[in-house]
């Protein structure tokens, strides 16, 4: 994609769209606050740019040859987040317990795993074009400013519901997590 007002665009549309890693920015700004939740950031920025230089350099010339090997990912990614959500509400009647939970490697692994990676580097970043910095420097910079919208928007949530609520809120997440991982297995394999 070559104009640069449709990559922002599109690359804005696609990081608002809640997934795992946004809910669990979502979480983290609930549970720990803004200030906490800010290490996840660089955590989500660097998941996507690592699996979208090595989509381009080693994964898409084994797509192309093996089909099934995303699908295989996607599989994994939805394992690993059902691990997630389990593991979360478990601990949802302990604030610190979750806390730990959402950690910048977990971060950085569920958004390297994340099947929007391989949308930015098969489609939406203009491989070969003169200019391409400058769309890695625009995505750099939504990934930033969308993850903390994410942190933010969980701050308030949790601000609102309060400490009593988080409970629910934790359950909610873990709920919504499930579905995210059961949405990208089934939509891998269609």
């Amino acid at each position: 994609m070559t104009s640069p007002l449709l990559f922002l665009f599109a690359t804005v549309i696609l990081l608002l769209t809640p997934g795992p890693t946004n809910t669990l920015l979502w979480a983290s700004g609930a549970v720990v606050g803004v200030r906490r939740s800010l290490p996840l950031l660089i955590g989500e920025l660097l998941g996507y740019l690592s699996a979208i230089l090595l989509i381009l350099i080693i994964f898409e010339p084994i797509i192309e040859q093996f089909p099934l090997f995303q699908p295989l990912l996607a599989v994994i990614l939805g394992l690993y987040i059902i691990y997630l959500a389990i593991s979360m509400w478990r601990r949802a009647d302990h604030i610190s317990a979750t806390a730990e939970l959402i950690t910048f490697k977990k971060i950085f692994l569920v958004t390297f795993l994340n099947p929007k990676a391989f949308v930015f580097a098969l489609t939406l970043i203009p491989i070969g074009h003169n200019q391409m910095h400058w769309y890695f420097v625009a995505l750099a910079a939504s990934i930033m400013f969308i993850g903390l919208s994410w942190v933010v928007f969980g701050y308030l949530v949790g601000s609102v519901a309060g400490q009593h609520n988080l409970k629910l809120f934790n359950r909610f997440s873990s709920v919504m997590l499930t579905g995210f991982a059961g949405f990208i297995v089934i939509s891998a394999w269609q």
